[in-house]
């Protein structure tokens, strides 16, 4: 739990032991994210392993292309995730201009944590809701950019 799953063994039936990391798809492009220029320069090849869950969240309501209507309270939640907990998790309405901390629920084990916010819609037209978790050691997900990047949530208020 907390590791992604390229890290797990599952059914060992054979061992390859070699002097480097194995080069293939999984391992150089698909489990693995940018090092940086400055890891390059410094010898690194140009891609490093993912290991522990990056902090991570998702808005499950409301759905992608809801229409609201406009003064009408409703809920914003979802599911936040990360290797060492979530410690907060933020809305913004507003493209990242502004942060509103949702209610977040206790983090049982290895438990995904559920996240909430009260919210009526103040002004009608197109809005877009994003959600950032941050994890307890204070590493934020990422605006964009990442293979952990903020999930963005389009709707309509009316």
């Amino acid at each position: 739990p907390g590791y992604y799953g390229t890290n797990s063994v599952k059914w060992l039936w054979r061992l390859h032991l070699a002097h480097r990391r194995y080069d293939g798809l999984f391992t150089s492009r698909f489990y693995a994210d940018e090092a940086g220029s400055d890891a390059v320069a410094a010898g690194q090849p140009p891609h490093r392993p993912v290991w522990a869950t990056a902090p991570e969240s998702v808005v499950v309501a409301p759905a992608p292309d809801s229409r609201l209507v406009h003064g009408e309270p409703t809920e914003i939640w979802g599911w936040a995730w990360s290797f060492r907990g979530i410690a907060a998790l933020e809305i913004t309405l507003d493209g990242g201009a502004t942060f509103t901390r949702a209610f977040l629920e206790p983090r049982h084990g290895w438990a995904w944590q559920r996240f909430s916010l009260p919210w009526i819609p103040a002004t009608r037209g197109h809005l877009s809701i994003a959600a950032r978790a941050i994890e307890a050691g204070g590493v934020t997900q990422p605006w964009e950019g990442a293979r952990n990047a903020m999930h963005v949530v389009n709707v309509t208020v009316v």
